[in-house]
């Protein structure tokens, strides 16, 4: 990792630029930042929240960096519903989202009645959080990149993009980014906007 460290003059210390913020930074006022960001709550919004697990803040408050979890993601929180649950599954479901989603399987509830499913695929998070949890479950790929490493990943039972993106980023622990081609057709102008045609 380089840094390209520069002086002002008339004014001491080193500074460097950083592109969390697109700001030049003193060094030692980075480093007070990290350590600052190193106090703040899972889940927490913050203004320090690019300093955690920052290599570069690390670096210059003399410590190694803290591995986390990608997205900092609230523990508690269901993937699909977005609803705090004491109890997750491993894929980040909660239980009564995966019982709904049995029942849909099946094509039965516990009182014998056929589920009537929402589709959630198109819609944003604070128009699903506390509706109800009967849903059409889609497979959903996403191409992922960690470094240079770029893969194709299918979560085959998920209610919307979000969820899967969400499912990734709980078992991930390094830096990751994301890619999708629209699901819907565009012409191509509109197309070059994700990223062009392949």
């Amino acid at each position: 990792m380089e840094i390209g460290y520069t002086t002002m003059d008339g004014i001491p210390g080193q500074y460097f630029f950083c592109a969390a913020y697109q700001a030049t930074i003193a060094v030692s006022r980075c480093a007070c930042m990290y350590k600052a960001s190193k106090k703040i709550r899972v889940g927490e919004y913050h203004t320090l929240q690019k300093c955690i697990g920052c290599k570069i803040g690390a670096l210059h408050a003399g410590e190694q960096p803290i591995v986390m979890r990608s997205g900092n993601l609230p523990r508690h929180m269901c993937v699909r519903c977005h609803c705090y649950a004491d109890r997750l599954l491993s894929n980040g479901v909660c239980v009564s989202c995966s019982n709904r989603a049995a029942e849909v399987k099946k094509g039965r509830n516990a009182k014998g009645c056929t589920p009537s499913p929402s589709d959630w695929f198109w819609r944003r998070p604070e128009q699903i959080k506390g509706k109800g949890k009967t849903v059409w479950l889609y497979p959903v790929r996403l191409t992922t990149k960690q470094g240079s490493d770029v893969r194709y990943q299918v979560i085959d039972d998920a209610s919307n993009t979000l969820e899967a993106m969400l499912r990734i980023l709980r078992l991930e622990r390094e830096e990751i980014v994301f890619g999708r081609r629209p699901a819907i057709k565009v012409d191509t102008v509109q197309m070059s906007l994700f990223g062009g045609l392949h």
